[in-house]
């Protein structure tokens, strides 16, 4: 299955899930809803939810169904109770706000944290000021209580907010692009023109994929149709080398691709050398500017197999035909083995902010950008 994205320039922004105040009207949600304040959403609210999302945010790339609220806010492994974790805010019986929990049990140094990442915090235009949000945010700390939380691509509204609840900045998520054939995305280029110029991009692209032929020689992707319980294995040996991740054992994989509503549309890859698993990586080809990319979504290998990882996921990219592979990273030695491949850095930078408390042990840790490991696949922004 290929997803289709936005269209713009490679400069322009991706669309994403955002955290932040957005227009809209305050009028549509049906009659009988619950009373004013702030409450957890119920299986009973859906549409309205649904709709006030809809009528906010329209522009939005992946619009919310009741079958993805259900999966990302009530099936996720890490959640305690049988309850969404998904917030509203009424005024007059009708939704004006809302702010979402994506939870995540976080391996922080020997430790396994409770955590969320923060999503989907919505204020009507017409309520904005009221103290909704405050709302909204109270509510939600107040019945999760989790020791940290993190976000990722905030809007700039949702980025003051994050900065007055205690949210620090952190260094961004990077995208890295690599091209197999860059004269593919010429499009309306003069034919005569085209002509010339292909074997001059074709060469300029030569060293990058003579790069990823030698550094991947060992590694062979195995396709899988399922995470088993080689991925509980691979977390168990691979855990130990990122100090902040998230949990990627075999539960928490299945329900992020295996389970979810456009499980589809990945493709899942087990990593292996001389016959040994090493790690996984999941991919999905999505389009920009009308041309086939490969986007690496998730992956977890051992460090020093990452060069291998990345030029052996290029060398499937050019030999299924795509243009190039995209890569979104949150992890300083992942950037470098992209670089030294031939990916070349975007301007599509995802914002990135983490909240734990001033007295917490691991505090120093987790604002360490070092620290760090994430990809698109973490807080859904793929």
């Amino acid at each position: 299955m290929v997803r289709r994205l936005a269209t713009a320039p490679w400069g322009s922004v991706w669309l994403t899930r955002t955290m932040g105040e957005s227009e809209g009207e305050s009028e549509g949600e049906g009659e009988g809803s619950p009373g004013d304040g702030v409450s957890r959403c119920t299986d009973d609210e859906l549409e309205d939810l649904i709709r006030f999302h809809s009528r906010v945010q329209p522009e939005r790339s992946r619009p919310l169904d009741a079958a993805r609220i259900r999966w990302l806010f009530g099936a996720n492994p890490c959640r305690p109770g049988d309850e969404l974790t998904m917030w509203v805010c009424r005024r007059g019986g009708h939704i004006v706000g809302t702010y979402g929990a994506i939870l995540v049990d976080l391996k922080v140094d020997n430790e396994m944290v409770p955590a969320a990442w923060s999503v989907d915090l919505l204020v009507d235009e017409r309520w904005r000021g009221s103290g909704a949000a405050q709302e909204l945010a109270d509510a939600r700390r107040q019945a999760l209580g989790q020791r940290t939380y993190c976000a990722l691509g905030i809007s700039e509204a949702g980025h003051r907010f994050a900065l007055r609840r205690g949210f620090v900045d952190m260094p961004p998520m990077s995208t890295y692009v690599w091209l197999a054939d860059p004269s593919r995305l010429w499009h309306g280029t003069a034919p005569r023109l085209a002509r010339m110029v292909r074997p001059l991009a074709r060469a300029a692209v030569a060293p990058a994929y003579g790069l990823c032929r030698l550094r991947s020689r060992r590694i062979e992707l195995v396709p899988i149709q399922c995470f088993d319980e080689r991925a509980d294995t691979l977390w168990c040996q691979l855990a130990p080398s990122y100090p902040a991740l998230a949990r990627r054992d075999t539960e928490c994989l299945r329900w992020r691709f295996d389970s979810c509503p456009d499980s589809a549309s990945y493709q899942r890859w087990y990593v292996s050398i001389g016959g040994l698993i090493v790690g996984y990586v999941v991919t999905q080809t999505l389009l920009r500017s009308e041309e086939p990319f490969l986007s690496i979504v998730d992956y977890l290998v051992a460090p020093h197999h990452l060069g291998a990882l990345f030029g052996s996921v290029a060398l499937r990219a050019r030999a299924a035909g795509a243009t190039g592979v995209v890569c979104r990273s949150l992890h300083l030695r992942a950037n470098r083995a992209l670089r030294s491949l031939g990916y070349v850095k975007r301007r599509q930078d995802v914002r990135f902010m983490v909240m734990s408390r001033d007295n917490d042990p691991l505090r120093p840790v987790l604002l360490d950008a070092s620290s760090w490991f994430a990809t698109g696949a973490d807080s859904d922004v793929n």
